[in-house]
């Protein structure tokens, strides 16, 4: 009866999860949106992770920026300092070419948003389809404990009741 207990409460919990994640889509997007902004403005002063992390982004995703390259223009300013990071500069664009010319056609114009929000989207079905398989196999285990469970309390009142025999004949 535990094992049942245990998978009925995890299936619950990944059904409400499922819920929650359908329910609150539009402010999972704008959390991504807002989180992918305040790691843009941390990226001046990164100078490990986060920024290689934004490079491989933009190369990976083809992308420049949040929303576009305009995202890097309004906090890059400053002498000295490129526009745009290397990252953004198109593939066939040399690079030297790219950061002492700054001009907005060297430069990638889809915002990387946009591109992570539509990988995600289109790996939506695989998400899916996995939980749908997790489900099935939690059924078939509430099922299967719930019928052994059954059979053992059946076969355990039967054994312990005699059955009685008049002697007397």
């Amino acid at each position: 009866m535990t094992y049942f207990v245990t998978v009925a409460v995890a299936f619950l919990l990944e059904l409400l999860v499922l819920a929650l994640g359908i329910t609150y889509r539009a402010e999972l997007a704008e959390i991504l949106h807002s989180e992918l902004l305040a790691g843009l403005r941390q990226h001046l002063s990164a100078t490990g992770g986060l920024a290689l992390a934004w490079d491989h982004i933009q190369r990976q995703f083809d992308c420049c920026g949040v929303d576009s390259y305009r995202d890097w223009l309004a906090v890059r300013s400053g002498p000295n300092r490129p526009a745009v990071p290397e990252a953004c500069c198109r593939p066939h664009v040399d690079s030297t070419e790219c950061i002492q010319n700054p001009h907005p056609s060297n430069w990638r114009s889809t915002g990387c948003f946009e591109m992570i929000y539509i990988w995600f989207l289109e790996r939506l079905h695989v998400l899916g389809l996995t939980a749908l398989a997790v489900a099935f196999v939690q059924l078939f285990g509430l099922v299967s404990s719930m019928m052994l469970y059954c059979t053992i309390g059946y076969k355990r009142r039967r054994m312990y009741t005699y059955k009685s025999y008049d002697c007397t004949s």
